[in-house]
């Protein structure tokens, strides 16, 4: 079975414990059901990870695609596009890492995706902005205001339409 695979939850009731887990299959279905009440996981398809519970990185960052259609593929590549397919802290260029770049949001706001709220970072970088979140806000938006002329005011967005300001938060 593969890493992030889903198993429709008929098929998990006729599976036994897996070998080195203390879980049945039947605390394990409560446990995800508890997870997913107001989601499309009610249905019964979760994923799981090879340890047998469920996958609960693929199941927030589902949840947030469901609620969040802005922050799509064809946005994050718009955004990697935009930063040349470099790390915007460490200027590391996405082919010496043969893996895609994160889309970090500067205000931490996932539900903010806007490219004046984005920027490109590799995957050693993006934990890093994790901690001291006001020095990381100034630091990328001072980056992308000299980068790319992007307005802000106070640690908040501000958009040019038609020649006025417009304040985003």
């Amino acid at each position: 079975m593969k890493k992030g695979h889903i198993i429709p939850l008929e098929k998990r009731k006729n599976m036994g414990p897996k070998k080195g887990t203390h879980n049945s299959p039947k605390t394990e279905i409560k446990e995800c059901q508890r997870l997913s009440k107001k989601t499309e996981f009610k249905k019964g398809h979760i994923p799981w990870n090879k340890k047998g519970s469920p996958n609960k990185k693929l199941l927030r960052r589902r949840i947030l695609e469901k609620h969040n259609p802005n922050f799509s593929k064809e946005f994050k590549r718009l955004i990697r596009k935009r930063d040349n397919q470099i790390c915007m802290l460490c200027l590391i260029h996405r082919e010496k890492l043969n893996k895609v770049l994160d889309v970090h949001h500067i205000n931490y706001n996932k539900f903010l995706s806007i490219p004046q709220n984005c920027i490109s970072l590799c995957h050693s970088c993006h934990p890093k902005t994790n901690h001291n979140r006001k020095y990381w806000i100034k630091f990328f938006q001072s980056l992308l205001s000299e980068k790319y002329g992007y307005q802000y005011s106070n640690q908040e967005i501000v958009l040019v339409i038609g020649g006025k300001d417009c304040g985003a938060a």
